[in-house]
């Protein structure tokens, strides 16, 4: 009986190193999936804050390129309400021989055109607008992706056009 014990013995370790090794795989296999699942969890997560990263920057050069649009606008407002406002006004002498020079061309339209002609690439994809005045001097900035990348100084009475 000593030969059975041993051969039951045997059998029975056989069997138990069998399932412990069939266990260790299999929990090694589901320990792989689960990581893959986690990975791509993170995946979607990064994905969707690098999505929204990129709506949110969207949004804000939407939101600042409307911003400075509204400023060239009020500003353009601003001026056509002080030159309105100037021409009820009685003309002196040397206001009247301004005028006559000028032929009733504006000026800040004419400092605009000076300064697209001074940069000299294709203008459609830049806005220019005047960004400030100083005597005979405007200040014209030129903007592209709601980021001002220029400024001329042009004073229209002598035609000189300067980029700063």
């Amino acid at each position: 009986m000593e030969n059975g014990k041993k051969i039951i013995i045997t059998l029975l370790i056989i069997i138990v190193l069998v399932l412990l090794i069939w266990l260790i795989v299999r929990n090694s296999h589901e320990v792989g999936a689960n990581n893959t699942s986690e990975e791509n969890a993170v995946n979607d997560v990064t994905s969707e804050n690098v999505t929204n990263a990129i709506e949110n920057e969207m949004q804000n050069e939407t939101n600042t390129t409307n911003e400075i649009e509204s400023n060239i606008n009020q500003t353009s407002g601003t001026n056509s309400e002080t030159n309105a406002s100037q021409e009820q006004q009685p003309e002196g002498k040397e206001e009247a021989e301004s005028n006559e020079e000028n032929q009733g061309v504006n000026e800040e339209q004419k400092a605009i055109e000076m300064a697209k002609e001074a940069w000299g690439l294709s203008t459609d994809a830049y806005t220019f607008a005047i960004d400030s005045k100083q005597g005979d001097i405007y200040r014209v900035s030129v903007i592209s992706n709601a980021m001002v990348i220029a400024y001329y100084d042009v004073n229209v009475r002598t035609g000189e056009v300067t980029e700063n």
